[in-house]
């Protein structure tokens, strides 16, 4: 969660990050700069970026997507 929940807070985003999206990027703070924008610019919001399972052209064990989309 980005934000801090309290009586003020008015808002809550949920944000799920756009294909070709690795785990990697949630360790490297990339797919937060959206939230963290929202957060710091909308007084009263919090936000959860988050990732259910794998994306098309996401690889396995590599930091950059497979643009190919190999099966």
């Amino acid at each position: 969660m980005i934000g801090t929940p309290g009586p003020a807070t008015t808002r809550a985003i949920t944000y799920v990050p756009g294909t070709f999206t690795g785990m990697n990027s949630f360790y490297t703070g990339g797919v937060q700069q959206i939230a963290t924008y929202l957060t710091n610019n909308r007084p009263g919001t919090v936000a959860f970026v988050y990732k259910d399972g794998k994306f098309p052209g996401e690889q396995n064990n590599e930091k950059e997507p497979d643009l190919y989309c190999r099966t």
